[in-house]
């Protein structure tokens, strides 16, 4: 009896284990097969894909194998214009490598320009020899030519000091656009000395560098240094070969206190606006009033000729024309200006290559008083004007200490405290009297620290 309960209960046993094991089968089955179908659904989808990726793997190379047969032509010309850029870089490397370190705590000169970039130390430049007085500022890009009077401690200006003796300057012409180099945001100005000589410097950036070096000279052994020679260098900073002209306007103001605002060299007044091409018998003209007088040269000794010049009213020269359009009746007076007379000089285009440079040269030669200059005595006599004939003559350099004005106040930072010191520095070099040298230079080296501190 016991025997039949055991046997029973272990067929039951057998039984339930049997049917979860065929249940469990019957589950991994199904799962098995929906395994496979999604086995086949990945593997389709992948075939699709793959199929799609080479469809558009062909389509793309079609579209390159085109755009390469289509852009043939302009690979070439990228690829000249590559070896032409590499070409003019190896030549302006090659002759900046000699980078001229200044000696005499003079300042760096780089590349084949000779550009010095603007500095703490040379922001600017004030230097007297003889009667000769030269000034400009690197922010500025400007320069101020004046005689100086050392009895008097004094300096008479020959061309305008007006808007800080921005109305004078040059102005370079490439291709058919004219850039006025102190008045153009795209062009960065510099200015520094270089032992006797100042320098003022603009630079175009991948088109040009214009230098003006400023050189002094006795016009005989026996007088005070009393000529300034003007070279104005031009050096293409492109890729490519280009032209390049110079044109200078001077601001002249001697003669507009004068009967007359010009003479010709034979000492004939000039009454009106006159256009000049030939300079054979006009090699210089002068200006004069009873404080001061200026020769200005067009030929001899190293000029190089002009291809015009004209004396006309300021308003008239200072226009974007590079030609001035002057109508020969008209006296110095428009309805724009009375009595504001100026000289322009052009000279014709230069063809330069990459790297290469042209230069530019006149010279103005100053007197006192009523005395003439003797300028033509140097000019047209047989000297060598590749070296200075300044001498020993002493050099009154005026350097300008900033370190009293590091810490400005509010006040000083305000428009009417600045239109106090511009005043101020007006009054001073306008007046007849002895001029307070000392208060003439705080007073500029103060403006010149409350620009830059307006300028941070």
């Amino acid at each position: 009896m016991i025997k039949r309960k055991t046997l029973a209960a272990f067929i039951a046993s057998v039984s339930l284990v049997c049917f979860c094991s065929l249940s469990c089968a019957s589950k991994t089955v199904e799962k098995s097969v929906d395994s496979d179908e999604n086995v086949v659904e990945e593997d389709s989808a992948v075939l699709e894909f793959g199929e799609n990726l080479d469809a558009d793997e062909g389509e793309k190379n079609d579209e390159a194998d085109s755009s390469v047969k289509s852009k043939s032509k302009s690979a070439k010309e990228l690829k000249k214009e590559i070896k032409a850029q590499e070409k003019a870089e190896k030549e302006l490397n090659k002759q900046g490598k000699s980078k001229k370190k200044a000696k005499n705590g003079e300042p760096e000169q780089i590349g084949v320009s000779g550009w010095v970039a603007p500095s703490f130390k040379n922001r600017s430049v004030d230097m007297i020899f003889g009667s000769v007085h030269m000034k400009s500022k690197s922010s500025l890009g400007n320069f101020s030519l004046s005689v100086y009077d050392d009895y008097k401690n004094k300096s008479i200006p020959v061309i305008s000091t007006a808007n800080e003796s921005m109305t004078s300057g040059y102005s370079l012409k490439t291709g058919n656009k004219i850039i006025k180099l102190n008045d153009d945001t795209n062009v960065k100005t510099s200015s520094w000395k270089n032992g006797d000589e100042m320098n003022v410097g603009y630079r175009i950036e991948n088109v040009a560098d214009v230098i003006v070096n400023f050189r002094c000279y006795q016009s005989t052994m026996d007088s005070n240094v009393d000529v300034v020679k003007l070279t104005a260098t031009v050096t293409n900073m492109g890729i490519k070969k280009s032209d390049f002209a110079l044109k200078l306007v001077l601001d002249t103001i001697l003669g507009e206190t004068d009967k007359y605002h010009f003479y010709t060299e034979e000492g004939e007044p000039v009454k009106n606006e006159v256009l000049l091409r030939d300079f054979s018998d006009n090699r210089f003209i002068f200006s004069k009033n009873d404080k001061a007088s200026m020769q200005i040269f067009f030929d001899g000794a190293d000029i190089t000729p002009p291809e015009l010049v004209a004396l006309a009213n300021y308003s008239t020269l200072n226009v974007q024309n590079w030609e001035p359009d002057l109508l020969s009746f008209r006296t110095f007076d428009t309805i724009l200006s009375y009595s504001d007379s100026a000289v322009n000089v052009t000279w014709p285009k230069r063809r330069l290559g990459p790297g290469e440079q042209t230069s530019e040269v006149i010279y103005l030669a100053f007197a006192l008083g009523e005395n003439k200059p003797a300028g033509d005595e140097l000019i047209f006599g047989d000297f060598d004007f590749s070296v200075s004939n300044v001498g020993v003559q002493a050099e009154y350099e005026m350097d300008k200490d900033y370190s009293e004005f590091t810490g400005l106040s509010q006040e000083q930072l305000t428009s009417d405290y600045i239109q106090k010191i511009l005043d101020r520095i007006s009054t001073l070099e306008e007046n007849d009297s002895t001029v307070n040298r000392e208060e003439l230079l705080r007073l500029n080296a103060e403006l010149d620290a409350i620009l830059e501190a307006l300028r941070m």
